[in-house]
């Protein structure tokens, strides 16, 4: 059987009134998700049901969000996440973050200290370099 076979990979997009994220699950516990625009409530809460689907089927989950395009969000979507993201904690293994703005990455910088889990990143091969790290070794897990 081939490792493939037990991890489906899934790729869905989302489009709020400002942004616009596209998920994809490359391996079973692994959340990948990059995002444009304004990142409003309607957008963290699909990210966070996004969350939920892979919890679902394996966890402790590692997350990579590419939020390089993000220029702006909404303060009740930063809080809605926090509020969510402390309550899922046995779930998360990491979350990393890679971000553009100076705004988004601030916003970042603070939720890391409610959220010890979360890595944020500024350099993008370092970023991609860990995302293939963890695809790798979760589907050698799964062989």
């Amino acid at each position: 059987m081939s490792f493939l076979a037990s991890s489906p990979i899934r790729l869905e997009s989302f489009r709020s009134e400002r942004g616009i994220a596209i998920v994809q699950t490359p391996a079973r516990g692994i959340l990948y998700s990059k995002v444009q625009g304004h990142a409003d409530l309607a957008l963290a809460k699909h990210l966070m049901e996004a969350f939920d689907r892979v919890a679902a089927d394996w966890s402790p989950v590692e997350s990579f969000h590419d939020w390089q395009g993000v220029q702006s969000y909404d303060s009740e979507a930063r809080d809605a996440y926090i509020q969510w993201a402390q309550g899922h904690r046995p779930k998360v293994l990491r979350v990393h973050i890679l971000t553009g703005s100076k705004l988004v990455a601030m916003a970042v910088a603070v939720a890391k200290l409610k959220l010890d889990y979360l890595e944020p990143y500024t350099d993008q091969k370092a970023f991609e370099e860990r995302k293939l790290e963890a695809i790798w070794r979760r589907l050698r897990e799964l062989r």
